[in-house]
């Protein structure tokens, strides 16, 4: 895979008939050699370009640092090994980061249609590894779907600790970075935060998977979605505008998403053992689980006419029960609610249409051809032992 610090391979280690597989996250500084030149027609030294990037590795060694706090915790990406090595023709650097082999999020949905209650579950972790960021002054800054992993045994954990930052240094501005998407709106305005923005931002992770797969304002599912909707809808969350009740969510989890979005901190749980807590409370109520949202349009139809009709899902409220989503909904099919009959026959129409449609096609538009992946034999930690093979494997 590929992010927007490196590379991320899978790695093969064979050792006395054993073999086992992790991950290695390499990152190349400079990125580019435009990156010196350009530095170079600043006026800047072969010295100072030197100096300019050590300052960029050890931003790195500082993310290693970071990770080696959280060894022994079950929710955060574990680091087993790395290795810098510094270019001998040229300036720069490559940095090998072993971790566990882990699935990214979105990945993991991509393959795995999950529950009300399994999301909870994932958030029940996220927050879980937000403790132990509390508990170490760190704040995380960038928790978002890319930055969530799920290892084989089904244990979310929260990982690329590229951008975070001590509690006791925000007294000063926090830097604009993360994800415009899930970032608090005082991250955004590079005013002062503090450790509820993690909060926030996995409040805005639970918005989008109990509402059809869309963040907060953007169209009620299944309207379309354009540019400029996703212009509009950022625009309001960061001004500060009330957000909707999430389509998808019962009254008591829709109230522990809007708190957890609060505009402004002192509106937030104070820390993630309190949204902790509310969450497992909603958990432990659902007995019967149900599938949020499905990357299959013709199935995403199929479970909102499921969950517009029943009334009787565990830990859910009907359609027809709650005053907000019937507003929702009119403003969906277009059409009042006053006669539910006519309603229903709405839906099944939609479900209908949809049955025509390739699911094969609907499928491709949504996720990209997996690309190839290298395999490192890793040995010793040499640069020698580093050796390549193809793999289909996606890695995050």
């Amino acid at each position: 895979g590929e992010g927007s610090y490196g590379k991320v391979y899978k790695a093969k280690k064979e050792e006395f008939g054993i073999t086992t597989y992790s991950a290695i996250k390499q990152i190349e500084i400079p990125q580019t050699k435009l990156e010196i030149q350009t530095l170079k027609t600043e006026g800047m030294t072969q010295d100072g370009i030197t100096r300019y990037y050590e300052k960029s590795v050890q931003k790195w060694i500082d993310e290693i640092k970071f990770m080696s706090i959280f060894k022994d915790s079950e929710n955060i990406v574990d680091i087993e090994d790395y290795e810098i090595l510094k270019k001998k023709k040229e300036i720069g650097w490559i940095i090998n980061i072993r971790m566990e082999l882990l699935q990214n999020l979105d990945l993991y949905i991509l393959e795995h249609n999950l529950t009300d209650r399994e999301i909870l579950k994932m958030a029940i972790d996220v927050a879980t590894a937000l403790e132990d960021c509390e508990e170490n002054n760190v704040i995380h800054r960038d928790i978002k779907p890319d930055n969530i992993f799920v290892n084989s045994k089904g244990i979310y954990k929260v990982g690329d600790f590229g951008i975070a930052k001590h509690i006791d240094n925000t007294v000063s501005n926090m830097s604009k970075k993360g994800t415009e998407n899930y970032m608090a709106p005082e991250l955004y305005k590079n005013e002062k935060g503090n450790k509820t923005v993690d909060i926030y931002s996995l409040g805005v992770m639970l918005y989008r998977y109990f509402n059809y797969n869309r963040l907060p304002f953007l169209p009620n599912y299944p309207e379309e979605i354009t540019m400029e909707d996703r212009e509009e809808a950022l625009y309001k969350r960061i001004s500060g505008e009330k957000m909707p009740v999430p389509q998808n969510a019962s009254r008591e989890i829709a109230e522990i998403i809007l708190k957890s979005c609060g505009y402004y901190p002192k509106d937030r749980y104070a820390n993630a053992t309190e949204l902790k807590e509310a969450l497992r409370e909603e958990y432990n109520k659902i007995k019967k689980p149900r599938i949020l949202f499905d990357f299959n349009e013709k199935q995403m139809n199929k479970i909102f006419l499921e969950n517009t009709k029943s009334d009787s899902h565990s830990g859910t409220l009907s359609v027809f029960e709650d005053t907000q989503q019937k507003e929702a909904l009119d403003m969906t099919v277009g059409i009042g609610l006053e006669n539910p009959k006519e309603t229903e026959q709405i839906l099944q129409a939609i479900e209908e249409q949809n049955k025509k449609e390739s699911v094969t096609e609907k499928i491709e538009n949504i996720i990209e051809p997996v690309e190839q992946e290298k395999v490192l034999e890793i040995g010793e930690q040499s640069e020698e032992n580093l050796k390549t093979e193809e793999t289909v494997e996606q890695t995050g």
